[in-house]
């Protein structure tokens, strides 16, 4: 069984592509587990305002014991993250921001989409309840139809865009992100 993770690997798939790439262009080691480290690169600075701690890198064997300095002043070097001396925090570098703008937008858009899927779930059990006390059974069931074709599209919105969530490598597949967030925001209202 995969372990639960809040970045999937397809949301990382890029910038661990770029810390790939990172070693090849500057001919030096390699990042240990780079699909790893940029999942937890992703996390810290998403879920966990910037902080990096070594406990965690070890934790998910990005680095040993030890050496959580020595990849933390890699990371500063290579631009991926920089550290602010007035604040005592880090922030997301040069190379680092891009992938984190691209992944905060679409999480904004899938938290949206999930937040009114919710408030559709809750009418439809508002109205389960409402026939349970045989209100107007006519109105009742046209209602019901109505929010079940929402929610129904919606799912089917939220799918597609899911679909589209592989690396957003084409104008295509962004169009076809654009859309389905235009879609499931009417349908949303």
């Amino acid at each position: 069984m995969a372990k639960k993770t809040r970045i999937s690997k397809t949301e990382s798939k890029n910038l661990a592509n770029a810390l790939c790439h990172a070693k090849r262009q500057h001919k030096v080691e390699e990042y240990k587990t780079p699909a790893i480290l940029a999942r937890l690169l992703l996390e810290a600075f998403i879920y966990e305002d910037g902080n990096i701690n070594s406990e965690w890198f070890v934790r998910e064997k990005v680095c040993s014991a030890g050496k959580f300095t020595k990849l933390r002043s890699r990371l500063i070097s290579d631009d991926w993250i920089y550290f602010r001396e007035d604040s005592k925090r880090y922030f997301a570098g040069s190379r680092l921001k891009p992938h984190l703008d691209d992944l905060k937008g679409t999480i904004a858009v899938t938290q949206a989409q999930f937040d009114r899927l919710n408030e559709l779930k809750a009418d439809r059990s508002e109205l389960l309840i409402l026939d349970e006390k045989k209100v107007d059974r006519a109105e009742l069931e046209l209602r019901l139809a109505e929010t079940n074709s929402r929610i129904n599209a919606i799912a089917v919105a939220v799918r597609e865009l899911q679909d589209t969530m592989l690396p957003p490598d084409s104008l295509e597949k962004k169009s076809v992100r654009e859309r389905s967030a235009k879609k499931i925001a009417s349908l949303a209202h």
